[in-house]
C-alpha cells in the first residue's frame, strides 16, 4: 500500500490537471476549479480511507476484537456523503462527478497495470 497510494495519487493528479486544463480551454473556469478541488478532496479522502482499512486489517490479523476500525470506516462513509454534498453545494455537479471520476479512473488504471504485471509474471514462470 505504501507504493500503491502515491502511484494512484500521481496518476490522479495528472488526470485531474489534464481535465481541468481542458475545461479551462473550453471556457468553463467554474468547471476547471470544481474538478481540481473535487479531485484533491477525493485524493485526501482516499488516503484517509486507506489508513482506516489498514488499521482494520491489522486488528483482524492480531486476532483482537476492537470496534474502533469498524467505527472509523462507518464514520468515513458518512463523511464521504457529507463531503460530496458540500462539494455539490459549492461547484457544478458535473465538476464534482468529474473530479471523483479522476480518482476512480486512476484506481482502475492502477489495478489493470497490476493485473497485467501479474499475468506477465505468471506466463514467464
Amino acid at each position: 500500500m505504501t507504493v500503491t497510494l502515491p502511484t494512484i495519487a500521481g496518476s490522479a493528479a495528472t488526470l485531474g490537471v489534464g481535465m481541468a486544463s481542458l475545461a479551462a480551454v473550453m471556457g468553463r473556469p467554474d468547471l476547471a476549479v470544481g474538478i481540481g478541488v473535487s479531485a484533491a478532496v477525493m485524493l485526501v479522502n482516499l488516503g484517509l480511507w486507506a489508513l482506516a482499512v489498514r488499521r482494520l486489517f491489522a486488528v483482524v490479523a492480531d486476532g483482537r476484537t476492537d470496534a474502533v476500525p469498524a467505527f472509523l470506516i462507518a464514520t468515513k462513509l458518512v463523511g464521504i456523503g457529507c463531503m460530496v454534498w458540500g462539494l455539490v453545494q459549492l461547484f457544478p455537479v458535473e465538476a464534482v462527478l468529474l473530479g471523483g471520476s479522476v480518482v476512480v479512473f486512476s484506481i482502475l488504471l492502477h489495478a489493470v497495470v497490476l493485473a497485467v504485471g501479474q499475468f506477465a509474471a505468471m506466463s514467464e514462470a
